[in-house]
């Protein structure tokens, strides 16, 4: 759970985003190149292969779906960070003494 922690506080947040991104670039190739690769007489002489292909789609639209999501939520965190700072960076310019 660090790790979110992590991406939350903004520290390391990009990082763990673009391992996110490039882990799920890389599962839409694959299901890609499956569904590219697999010759269209065997899919259809072979109904479970046809069921994997689906099933493969599937997925590949649910992770552009989580991709789409996760960058959503990235931009809102990093609105809220800025706006933090801002706010942070007002009350240091303030001088006002810390409190004991």
């Amino acid at each position: 759970m660090r790790n979110a922690g992590a991406v939350l506080m903004g520290n390391g947040g990009a990082c763990i985003s673009s391992n996110c991104l490039r882990f799920s670039g890389a599962l839409a190739s694959v299901c890609a190149s499956i569904l590219v690769d697999v010759p269209v007489g065997a899919l259809a002489a072979d109904k479970d292969v046809v069921e994997l292909q689906r099933d493969v789609a599937i997925v590949g639209d649910q992770v552009n779906t989580l991709q789409t999501a996760l960058n959503s939520l990235q931009s809102t965190v990093n609105q809220k960070l800025g706006a933090q700072g801002a706010l942070l960076q007002q009350t240091l310019d303030r001088g006002e003494p810390e409190p004991h």
